[in-house]
Order: C-alpha cells, then sequence, then structure tokens
C-alpha cells in the first residue's frame, strides 16, 4: 500500500512538472501573448542622435603689419623670433630713393648745343659725367630728393631753351630693412612691442 501511494505521488509530481513546462498546452496560455508584448517593438524604435560635436573654435585671426626701417641686426633678430612662433616674415631692402635731371650724351659726346645754351642762360650747376658707364658724358644738372623739384628743374630749362633734359630714378641701398609680418595678432603684439619704430597696417590688397 505505500508502495502505490509513493508510485502515486512521483506519477502527480511528474505530471504537474509536465503541464507547468507547457507539454500539455494549458500551460502556454497567457505566457506566450505576455512574452510578445514584452519584446521590443519594432514600429517604436528609433535612432537616438546624440547633441552634434561643436564646431571647433576659429583659429585665432591671422593680421598683418608693416615695421620698419630697422637696422639689418634687428630685423634679422625680429625676423628669427616671429618665424620661430609660427609667424611669416617679408623683408625688404629700402633704398634711398634720388631724381636726376640729366642731358644723355649725344653719339656717345656731351651735348655741346646744350652746354652753349646753359650758358648763355646763366646755369652754372652743371658737369659732364666722365665715369665709365652708360652716362658717360652726359650732362649732369643735379640730383633731388623730391620729384617735384626734379620737375621744377625741367620746367626752368625749357622755359629757356633747354629742352633734352630728363630725369632719371636712381635707388641707394641703406642699409636698413622694412618687414611685412603676418600672424595671429596676439603673437605679433608681442613680438613688435617695445620697436622704436610703431608698426603700421599692411595695405590693403
Amino acid at each position: 500500500m505505500a508502495r502505490l501511494f509513493f508510485l502515486l505521488l512521483v506519477f502527480a509530481n511528474l505530471l504537474a512538472f509536465v503541464w507547468a513546462a507547457g507539454y500539455l498546452g494549458g500551460g502556454d496560455e497567457g505566457r506566450e501573448p505576455e512574452r510578445l508584448r514584452n519584446q521590443l517593438q519594432p514600429e517604436r524604435l528609433k535612432v537616438s542622435v546624440g547633441d552634434a560635436p561643436a564646431a571647433p573654435a576659429p583659429a585665432s585671426a591671422g593680421v598683418c603689419r608693416r615695421v620698419g626701417p630697422l637696422g639689418s641686426a634687428e630685423a634679422e633678430s625680429l625676423d628669427k623670433s616671429i618665424t620661430a612662433q609660427g609667424g611669416r616674415v617679408a623683408p625688404t631692402s629700402v633704398d634711398e630713393i634720388s631724381y636726376w635731371v640729366f642731358i644723355a650724351a649725344v653719339d656717345g659726346k656731351p651735348a655741346d648745343n646744350d652746354i652753349a645754351t646753359l650758358k648763355k642762360t646763366g646755369f652754372r650747376e652743371f658737369f659732364v659725367v666722365t665715369e665709365e658707364g652708360p652716362n658717360l658724358n652726359a650732362i649732369s644738372l643735379g640730383t633731388f630728393a623730391r620729384e617735384e623739384a626734379a620737375k621744377d628743374k625741367i620746367a626752368r630749362l625749357v622755359r629757356n631753351g633747354v629742352k633734352s633734359a630728363k630725369i632719371a630714378t636712381r635707388a641707394k641701398p641703406t642699409g636698413q630693412m622694412m618687414l611685412t609680418v603676418r600672424g595671429p595678432a596676439a603673437l605679433l603684439d608681442r613680438a613688435l612691442a617695445g620697436l622704436t619704430t610703431e608698426p603700421a597696417e599692411c595695405p590693403k590688397e
């Protein structure tokens, strides 16, 4: 009798297990729909896009300055300093400009007719160029720092009958430099501080 009771108990437990596992069908009712309801619903999915990364801050705006005239040693030192910090430097030599009034030689000889006219009208400040070169035997009538003064000289000569005089521009190196520097404003402000020559804005191109 006890053995029969034990077998019935085992059978009952086995039956309960099978039913709970869903093999008999009844246990699935209410479970599968619930499982489906708990699944992700594709139609409700969306891609979550984070905030776009902030655009990088613009680099410090570059500026352009002109500074000079500077002695060659000072210009070279400033050039190296600015270049080493990432700036750019364009040096140009400073020439002394003058305006020469002259009468060109005729067939390689001094213009005798013009010399005679000069003497006749009272011009005494002239001489014949004796240095070898393209202006040999030209008549030099003066060198002027300003172009306007040279033009005034030409006008007086013409009024006195000397019409062959010309103006030539001469450039003489001074040993000084002008620097055109470009780079961030903060860099140039530091580099150019303390110069005896005040920097100026570059001309607009």
